[in-house]
């Protein structure tokens, strides 16, 4: 399969408070220091300046004066806080964030802020670095931050797509699956956060996360396309296996929206004919009529045979089913039960199947594992999804039957 494009575009919130600025001191509120401190006129007289000049919105003018403060010599702590606090503000105005960054992260290290201020301040140099592209840089701010906040779905989705970017796909899988578990508490699971994972296991080689992945993101984001993929996976597993799985294979590709072209259609009807269940066909043919594809181009007069052969089975074959049904039921095993059980399920009948078929396994039958994949079908097409799912379970675990009843499984957990 395809990778995803799976980097989203993070907002950043971007706005800092300004302190008033005055000849020999700068005072700031309460929530950033505790109290005011002295800033010498020498740095004062320009922070100053770069404030009026910025309330003017003269921004280039008052970088410039700030700049000017910057570059003075044997400042205090609290001197070099309120420069680079001032910088900071005027580089994300004129959104230049990457020396916005240098300057909050300056300001930062200086311990002026409050701790409450601190820790914000931390996640958004994780933003503005990841804007950015200095992924080292974000990965560590992240990290640092969820410290103190470790569900922040943001900041874990910054940190994860920020290893990813670096190619480091353990710890981006890692925080990833935490991302996405989290999420699934709330029942709300962004796609692209599965198309990362995804992308991450795929880059792994881990061909069982990138089932997990696909998965989910049937569960939760169901298109085609996923299913497409997932089945391509399962039909490696059960290459080689009986035409009946190839066919029951096919059953799930129709019922899911998963038929990809006219040849999928086509050898769903030949199967079923030679499974002796023209029913199957039938619908197949239907279905490919309806989407288009069955009737049309160079093929077409092999699809109208292929048509006409399974009608004119389809209708004796259904009207006969009653009398056969009897002479089953009659028979000391189960298999001709199960065998009629599946006919009135390929026609729509879903309570005589799951009578024929409970009767067949009460009877014993030959292939038990055949018998409870078809009374779940049965159960599931007469819209008892308990039933069924009992049924499903009572599969030998890693047979071809498993693998389908987990198809069905999936699905009826959307």
């Amino acid at each position: 399969m395809k990778k995803q494009n799976v980097v989203s575009v993070i907002a950043l919130s971007l706005v800092l408070a300004t302190g008033a600025v005055g000849t020999a001191t700068v005072l700031v509120g309460p929530s950033r220091v505790e109290a005011a401190q002295s800033v010498s006129p020498e740095v004062g007289r320009p922070l100053q300046e770069a404030q009026k000049l910025a309330g003017e919105k003269k921004f280039n003018e008052a970088i410039a004066k700030a700049k000017e403060a910057a570059a003075i010599s044997k400042k205090s702590e609290y001197e070099t806080y309120m420069v680079n606090e001032i910088l900071g503000s005027l580089y994300l105005q004129t959104r230049q964030y990457s020396n916005a960054a240098g300057a909050l992260e300056t300001s930062l290290g200086t311990g002026q802020l409050s701790a409450e201020d601190a820790t914000a301040r931390v996640k958004l140099l994780g933003q503005i670095y990841y804007q950015e592209k200095n992924y080292g840089k974000a990965v560590e701010y992240g990290q640092r931050y969820l410290q103190s906040a470790s569900n922040d779905i943001d900041t874990m989705v910054i940190v994860g797509q920020s290893y990813y970017l670096q190619k480091q796909y353990k710890p981006a899988g890692d925080m990833m699956k935490k991302v996405v578990n989290n999420a699934k508490r709330s029942g709300k699971v962004n796609e692209t956060w599965l198309q990362l994972l995804m992308s991450i296991e795929y880059e792994q080689n881990n061909e069982a996360g990138v089932r997990d992945a696909l998965e989910d993101l049937i569960r939760y984001h169901p298109k085609d396309r996923y299913w497409r993929d997932y089945l391509s996976l399962v039909e490696k597993d059960l290459r080689g296996s009986s035409t009946k799985t190839a066919l029951d294979l096919l059953r799930f590709r129709l019922s899911s929206g998963a038929m990809q072209n006219a040849k999928d259609y086509t050898d769903m009807a030949e199967l079923a004919l030679q499974e002796g269940l023209p029913g199957d066909a039938k619908r197949a043919l239907e279905h490919g009529k309806e989407a288009g594809v069955i009737g049309e181009g160079p093929q077409a007069g092999r699809h109208e045979r292929l048509m006409t052969m399974a009608v004119e089975q389809a209708a004796p074959d259904k009207a006969n089913l009653a009398a056969g049904e009897s002479e089953a039921a009659a028979m000391p095993t189960g298999d001709a039960d199960v065998r009629f059980g599946e006919a009135y399920w390929t026609y729509g009948e879903y309570d005589a199947s799951v009578k024929a078929v409970q009767r067949g396994i009460d009877k014993g039958v030959e292939n038990m594992d055949e018998a409870q994949l078809r009374l779940g079908l049965a159960f599931l097409g007469a819209g008892d999804k308990s039933n069924a799912n009992a049924a499903f379970k009572k599969i030998s675990a890693g047979s071809p039957e498993s693998k389908i009843a987990a198809l069905w499984t999936l699905k009826g957990s959307i």
